[in-house]
């Protein structure tokens, strides 16, 4: 049975400096390859936040990059500069060229 693809996209609340990535994928075909390149630059399961039960048997998961020295654990514009590039490296690696950012408005977190 060949199921839909895997699919990633970078979220993010105001003030939009920090992005995480929201990775959705058919139950029993979890991306390990690609979890695994992340976990090695630093991109975590977010553990704070369990799993979801699967919807129409696809299981959506929460990775969350390096925590920022600013506000709130924020990333500073270096720090952007600096994680976003390796990020998109490992994500073009596999596949993933042209990964949409989904800016978060307080209705959508409500």
């Amino acid at each position: 049975m060949t199921g839909r693809p895997t699919t990633v996209a970078f979220e993010s609340k105001s003030p939009h400096t920090t992005p995480w990535l929201s990775i959705e994928f058919d139950v029993g075909e979890e991306p390990s390859e690609l979890l695994s390149d992340l976990r090695q630059i630093d991109w975590l399961e977010d553990e704070r936040m369990i799993r979801l039960p699967p919807l129409d048997g696809r299981q959506e998961i929460t990775v969350i990059g390096p925590t920022g020295t600013g506000l709130f654990n924020l990333w500073t514009d270096a720090e952007r500069r600096q994680h976003l590039p390796v990020v998109r490296r490992v994500l073009r690696r596999h596949g993933f060229n042209n990964v949409p950012w989904n800016r978060l408005t307080l209705a959508d977190l409500l």
